[in-house]
């Protein structure tokens, strides 16, 4: 299978922006030769990689395989590039984390 064509054109806008793939890597926690292979559109986006790109770019899974054509109306809530490495790595684990354990999380964090 190929790559979704949002997924490459996702990509390739960053890529245009950044000017390196490897600012794509940190930013979706995958591996240059599938960053790589997703671009050129050799090989199609497993769920999990889908997972992290939707998280590292404020989109929704469904409009990253064209599924949908409704993007995030609000992306500056979703968009994650501006946390710094502490925050981001917090939001990670938090976006893992079950309800219960968020809930946890918050009765501690909490005064």
């Amino acid at each position: 299978m190929r790559t979704f064509p949002r997924v490459i054109e996702l990509l390739q806008k960053e890529l245009e922006k950044t000017g390196s793939v490897n600012r794509i890597v940190s930013r979706t926690g995958l591996n240059h030769n599938t960053i790589t292979s997703y671009l050129s559109g050799r090989s199609e986006p497993t769920q999990d990689s889908l997972e992290k790109i939707a998280r590292a770019y404020g989109r929704r899974i469904s409009w990253l395989r064209g599924d949908s054509d409704t993007e995030p109306t609000n992306k500056a809530l979703l968009d994650l590039s501006e946390l710094s490495p502490p925050k981001r790595q917090l939001w990670d684990c938090i976006a893992a984390m079950t309800d219960e354990k968020a809930e946890n999380l918050l009765r501690i964090l909490q005064p």
